[in-house]
């Protein structure tokens, strides 16, 4: 942002990622996002009060999706433009935040176009390459040789990250929670936030080969998270786990992690 990585083309290096640097279809991605949300809110409604009822998801969460849940679809798109007004977005979400903006935590509030940007700054301002890891290099880091269920171990373990269960309720600073890393020494690979990454969503086996890593695919592709966060539950967080979201979707428990060096072959 100091350098004004907002402003510079070449950091931007798709034609959509170049259209939504200039505020174009910034909020529809996102939009979409929340109507898939929406509709599985309605499809699992009673679960939901269960999972409230069993302590899985806090007052505040069950107030606010049971007043989402039975909104007229008008209305909703009402409360979404609010939102998510349209135009050009120079600064991550909730960077004015206090909750979210602190020094020592993680970034939050970007979509994968601002991720790959930074990762094409920091790659010429160093001389090195940074970029997104792929979903299969981001679960080798983080299970190991040994094929670890969390980047800790098999057990999950409320003291060793940022999940839901931890009762933060927010992100944390980076490294606080002992024994939390990996045998390698990554931080924070379960929970905390969520970790974009280079991959399209599709099945596995893995294989690189069959499109999923190509830069150039449009909306609405989805791309891959990891890692859980703060507002996951123990299962979401499992290493394996591999959720998608728009690539144009910003919210308060999603950031980035960087890969040093060319793709693995």
């Amino acid at each position: 942002m100091q350098a004004g990585g907002y402003e510079e083309e070449r950091w931007w290096e798709t034609e959509e990622a170049q259209a939504r640097r200039r505020g174009e279809g910034t909020v529809e991605g996102a939009k979409r996002q929340w109507r898939e949300f929406r509709k599985y809110f309605q499809e699992h409604f009673d679960e939901f009060r269960q999972q409230h009822e069993q302590g899985h998801i806090t007052s505040k969460q069950a107030e606010y999706w049971e007043t989402i849940a039975p909104m007229s679809d008008d209305d909703f798109e009402t409360l979404m433009n609010i939102w998510y007004p349209p135009g050009r977005q120079t600064q991550p979400a909730f960077w004015n935040d206090d909750a979210f903006n602190n020094p020592t935590q993680p970034v939050v509030g970007i979509c994968w176009f601002e991720a790959r940007a930074y990762c094409a700054w920091l790659s010429a301002q160093t001389g090195e390459t940074f970029r997104l890891p792929t979903e299969a290099e981001w679960e080798a880091a983080a299970r190991g040789t040994q094929g670890r269920r969390y980047a800790f171990g098999d057990d999950f373990d409320g003291m060793r990250c940022n999940t839901f269960e931890t009762h933060v309720r927010r992100t944390t600073p980076i490294g606080v929670f002992p024994g939390g890393e990996t045998s390698a020494g990554l931080l924070d690979m379960t929970g905390n936030t969520w970790d974009w990454t280079s991959s399209l969503f599709s099945d596995y086996p893995y294989n690189a080969a069959d499109g999923r890593e190509e830069v150039n695919a449009t909306s609405p592709a989805l791309r891959v998270v990891r890692g859980g966060s703060w507002f996951s539950a123990p299962l979401s967080a499992h290493a394996a786990y591999h959720p998608a979201f728009a690539p144009d979707f910003r919210n308060d428990d999603v950031g980035l992690r960087v890969g040093r060096g060319g793709p693995a072959s």
